[in-house]
């Protein structure tokens, strides 16, 4: 949630490749994905997001963006009753089959 949250305040996000986070973070696009056990790789990001600050800031953005359109309520909500009319539909197929098969 720390990255999800980070981008919502469009805060530049580094975080490891492991678990959820991939599907979070899109590696240089939203923020960057770098290998947990590879200090090399961190000093560098964080050199470069010294150096670069805007091209972090943009990608901070971009991130924003994608997590307000994924996790506002309203998106969430539309989701939630989408899955509530393939519920719906799926629940009519099966009373139709059971209607024609009796």
């Amino acid at each position: 949630m720390v990255a999800v949250e980070s981008l919502f305040f469009a805060v530049p996000v580094f975080a490891s490749n492991v678990g959820g986070l991939p599907d979070i973070i899109q590696h240089k696009n939203n923020g960057l994905l770098l290998p947990p056990s590879n200090i090399n790789n961190w000093v560098a990001a964080i050199d470069d997001f010294l150096q670069q600050p805007k091209k972090y800031q943009e990608m901070a953005q971009r991130g924003q963006l994608q997590v307000i359109q994924k996790f506002s309520i309203e998106s969430c909500l539309f989701r939630l009753l989408q899955i509530g009319k393939v519920s719906d539909i799926n629940s009519h197929n099966k009373a139709s089959l059971e209607r024609t098969n009796n």
